[in-house]
């Protein structure tokens, strides 16, 4: 900050928070409500939403495009030029931001905190952290997560206008190492495991040397790393007992240089870049933080710095439905037939809808259903192919199953009890056949046998009268029920065949038959005159015998006389 200060001889016990050496407590198996709703700085920043930049009056404006608020909770400290900054034009001060909360859609000011500027400024706040630089206007500041160290923090608790001059004159005394790690947001697929490249950013803006500085970083559990990407090999590689892998290096860095009387060059920092890359796991739609960086620039098992927390945003990217048409399916004609997707299945567990092309015409029989079977009637004998489409409400996928519709053959049923007796030569025989067909097809009669009566030509039942023949396949579900009584007469006795034969008009034929037995009547004979006639001897006598059969028999007259020869 270019400006005439005394400095302070500022006694201060730093009694700031002691983490330990892991660093870890509190920043590991965060699931995605741990995150929360609106965006961090660093994730605002990080998706382009957020600028800061220094303004004509000494100020840090942060202006935000984002919808949510942007909430800035940790004390964010602002590095110009940054570490991975690349050749920067014009630098300004590096500075801390303190806490605040920006409304979607603004920009917050922030005032130099320093009542030493003639006049004590509201909030919200910054800090100057770089002594020997003047502020240059219209300069963009570049985030790398790194956060306030915690002396630092500790000196902001003094009263307001001793913390400026504490601030320096701790710097000018310490090696004060900052940590940046990025990046500082990330999306990625939940379909696969991810290469993050991580890059660890360690400054030491103070005028001492960090001699031997210990860095810390970690890995979750589920998650690996390259053992051939480290930038700069690990000093250890340690597993904790939660199953966190812990990476630690030492390095050293020179001591902040002023070199600009004029105060428009920045201070000069000893910078470090450590980088490597790390695999996730499979993750869950959400969002999830990596662990924290940290730094001990002293090497005493308190941390003096950290970073922001990376954060992971896990976006779902949908797998398509599998469906499962089920099949081979095997039908007979006049019964419904049960079509059972039920195998089908959303690799995400996405609730899925079915409909169905029954004959894969092109044109869908149903709409969409929630339930995975559905039930048709087939009248007919028939050979096809099925179409089954399935939607988890994105994505779609076909199946197709063969089915096959067999016909079934008539069932005939002789009902007439009069066929199955015995019978008189001249009798009337009634044969009375019941035929039903679960399938929609023309029935056809053709019977046969002795004696006299049977039909000559074959008696038809259409399926449907106004259609003859009947089509292929018949569309309608209309299960048969004809019956058929045929009357013959034998003019013998004997025992004589009969013969029924029903076919459906798709080659399905049932054959009825049997035997019955026609039995004998003797003739009727009546003779004239009457028995006994009283006559002259030698008076010729005439005599009529009439004779009647029900039969078709030939009659054979024998006449025996008492006294005369016997005539036939």
């Amino acid at each position: 900050m270019k400006q005439k200060l005394v400095s302070l001889l500022v006694l201060y016990m730093l009694v700031g928070t002691v983490v330990p050496i892991m660093g870890l407590s509190g920043d590991v198996g965060d699931s995605p409500n741990a995150v929360p709703a609106d965006m961090s700085i660093w994730e605002a920043y990080a998706k382009g939403y957020v600028t800061v930049t220094q303004l004509q009056d000494a100020s840090f404006e942060v202006s935000s495009l984002a919808d949510e608020k942007v909430y800035v909770e940790e004390k964010v400290h602002l590095l110009s030029p940054h570490p991975l900054d690349v050749s920067p034009q014009v630098t300004t001060q590096d500075g801390a931001l303190t806490e605040w909360t920006i409304q979607p859609q603004s920009a917050v000011k922030y005032n130099y905190g320093d009542p030493g500027m003639g006049q004590e400024l509201p909030e919200p706040l910054w800090w100057c952290t770089e002594q020997y630089q003047a502020t240059q206007p219209q300069v963009t500041v570049t985030l790398g997560g790194e956060i306030l160290p915690y002396d630092l923090q500790m000196i902001l608790l003094l009263p307001r206008d001793k913390r400026q001059a504490a601030m320096w004159d701790y710097q000018r005394d310490h090696p004060t190492v900052v940590i940046g790690k990025t990046p500082l947001w990330k999306d990625i697929p939940d379909n696969q495991e991810n290469d993050i490249n991580i890059k660890l950013a360690i400054t030491n803006t103070g005028f001492k040397e960090a001699s031997d500085a210990l860095i810390i970083d970690s890995i979750l559990p589920g998650y690996s790393y390259d053992p051939n990407s480290f930038s700069h090999i690990p000093d250890s590689i340690e597993v904790d007992l939660a199953g966190n892998t812990i990476f630690k290096w030492h390095i050293s860095l020179d001591a902040a240089k002023w070199t600009d009387p004029l105060l428009q060059d920045p201070t000069e920092y000893d910078s470090e870049i450590i980088a490597y890359t790390i695999k996730t796991p499979l993750l869950s739609e959400g969002e999830f933080f990596l662990p924290r960086a940290f730094v001990d620039h002293n090497d005493d098992v308190n941390n003096d710095a950290e970073s922001a927390r990376p954060l992971l945003e896990v976006y779902h990217v949908n797998q398509a439905p599998v469906a499962k048409a089920g099949g081979f399916y095997y039908i007979q004609e006049g019964t419904t037939a049960t079509f059972d997707a039920g195998a089908s299945y959303d690799p995400d567990g996405d609730p899925i809808q079915y409909r169905w092309d029954l004959d894969s015409d092109g044109v869908w029989d149903t709409g969409w259903l929630t339930t995975p079977t559905l039930e048709a009637d087939y009248g007919d004998d028939l050979s096809g192919m099925l179409k089954l489409e399935v939607t988890d409400g994105e994505d779609t996928s076909v199946d197709f199953a063969y089915y096959v519709v067999d016909n079934v053959a008539p069932a005939v049923t002789l009902s007439s009890i009069a066929a199955l007796s015995v019978g008189e030569e001249g009798d009337a025989f009634a044969f009375k056949v019941q035929a039903t067909d679960p399938g929609s097809d023309d029935l056809t009669y053709s019977w046969s046998g002795d004696c006299s009566g049977w039909p000559t030509t074959d008696i038809l039942y259409p399926n449907d009268p106004s259609v003859i023949p009947d089509p292929y396949p018949s569309p309608d579900m209309n299960p048969r029920d004809v019956t058929n009584t045929q009357t013959v007469v034998c003019g013998d006795d004997g025992l004589f065949k009969w013969e029924v034969q029903v076919e459906d008009d798709d080659g399905g034929l049932t054959t009825l038959k049997g035997t019955f037995t026609v039995e004998n009547l003797p003739p009727l004979l009546t003779v004239s005159p009457p028995s006994f006639v009283k006559i002259d001897e030698g008076v010729t006598l005439t005599m009529d015998a009439t004779a009647t059969d029900s039969g078709s028999d030939d009659l054979t007259f024998t006449w025996d006389w008492e006294y005369g020869p016997t005539v036939s």
